[in-house]
Parts: structure tokens; sequence; C-alpha cells
């Protein structure tokens, strides 16, 4: 197994401690605000939305003893069931590591099924992220917050929600959004995971027609630690 779950705990076990802490009190948020859902006027109808990205990059793995560069490439895809601000989604895809003599080896698949409530202020998702490997299988939590209008400035944070699964954003990011123009939306934050350092991320997304967008995330300023996606998604009102 190339994502090596073991690991990813080791190196995650802060994130997850948060992730604990957080999900009780949660948890009760998204039920209050599913229990607003039906009483919520929404200005779209029920859609379906689906899409892919494929990235790549590298990252430093510390050992404690040593250190040295681990170059990834993923892919990731994803329906998405929205009734309103009630949206069930879920993502899955793979990642493979090149971490010996230059071979990608064929790799991990990951499944992140995520219900969230999306009103026009606010809005927060859980899920959780199942991990199956040649090696070694496991389950992390994967948490979203959104504070602020899409339409016009908000920040968010992302527990292990990225699409794809490292380049999409990495295990851990924050920052803030920004509709730039009626089809143009821009993201800018730090993240980090798998990376062994913050850097700073940025997202873009440009609608190319109707219900077609295409997306670009990148980790572009550390010439060690980087990633790239691209994505296209579309969505179906039903």
């Amino acid at each position: 197994m190339e994502i090596n779950v073991r690991k990813m705990k080791l190196r995650n076990e802060t994130l997850k401690n948060l992730a604990g802490k957080v999900n009780k009190i949660g948890v009760k948020i998204l039920l209050m605000l599913l229990l607003f859902v039906p009483f919520t006027a929404s200005k779209s109808p029920r859609e379906v939305e689906v899409g892919m990205a494929l990235g790549k990059g590298s990252y430093i793995y510390n050992t404690g003893c040593s250190s040295y560069r681990v170059n990834f490439a993923d892919f990731g895809a994803h329906v998405s069931f929205r009734d309103g601000p009630a949206h069930v989604t879920i993502q899955g895809g793979t990642v493979t590591e090149d971490r010996k003599d230059g071979k990608m080896d064929g790799g991990g698949l990951v499944l992140n099924p995520m219900v969230s409530a999306e009103l026009q202020w606010i809005g927060i998702g859980f899920g959780g992220v199942f991990i199956n490997s040649s090696g070694d299988d496991g389950l992390l939590p994967s948490i979203k917050l959104r504070i602020g209008s899409v339409d016009e400035v908000y920040f968010s944070a992302h527990l292990f929600d990225g699409q794809p699964f490292y380049s999409g954003g990495g295990l851990l990011r924050g920052g803030i959004g920004v509709r730039v123009t009626p089809t143009t939306a821009v993201w800018a934050g730090i993240n980090i995971g798998p990376f062994d350092e913050f850097g700073s991320i940025i997202n873009m997304q440009q609608e190319i027609g109707e219900n077609v967008k295409l997306e670009f995330t990148g980790r572009l300023f550390d010439s060690e630690e980087n990633s790239i996606a691209v994505g296209l998604s579309a969505h179906f009102p039903f």
C-alpha cells in the first residue's frame, strides 16, 4: 500500500483529536440546520452534480531521523445530490506514491461519503474517509465548515475533504473565498498534510457553460512540497 494508514494516523493525530473534540458538537449543529431545511426557501431546484479531477505533486516525509521526498499522483470523482440546503456527496479516488526507485506503486482507494447542510450564510458537513490498501485499512473523519455566503465572501475549513485526496487541497486547509464575477470564484488559504509544512494554496473555479464548471487547485510556491489538480464537473437539475 502506498497510502500508509498507520503513518497517516501518527502524522495526523492532532487533526484526529481536533475532529473528535468537535464531532459531537458539530453533529448536533448539523442536525439543527437540517431541521430548518424544509422551511428554507431555495433558489435552486433539486440537482445532481458529477465531477472528476486529476492531480500530482510531492511532499517531504519526515521519519524523525531522516526525511525524503515522495512524489504522488491522484485521481478523484464525486456525485452529489442536492435538495435545497441538504447535500449528500460521495467522493472516491485513488492515490499512488513513488518512494523507492522511481516507480509509481499502484495504490490505495479512498471513499468519502458526506452529509452537509448548506444555508446561505453557513454550511457544515460531516463524513468518514474509508481507506482500502494492499497493506492496511483505515477510517478517518471528514469535516467541512463555511461561514459567509459563497456568492460574496466567506471563510471555509476542511479536514480530510479533498478531491483528489492529496492534490485537491491537502488533508487540512482553511482560507477565504471570493465570488469575483457571476461565473468566476477564487479561494486562497493554507494547507498541511500530507505535506510536512504549512503552505499556501489557491483554488479557482470557472463556469464554462450553463451547467459545466472547470476547477484548478494548486500549491505552487514551494519547490519541495507542491501539488496541482485540474477538475471538471457538471450539474443537472431534476
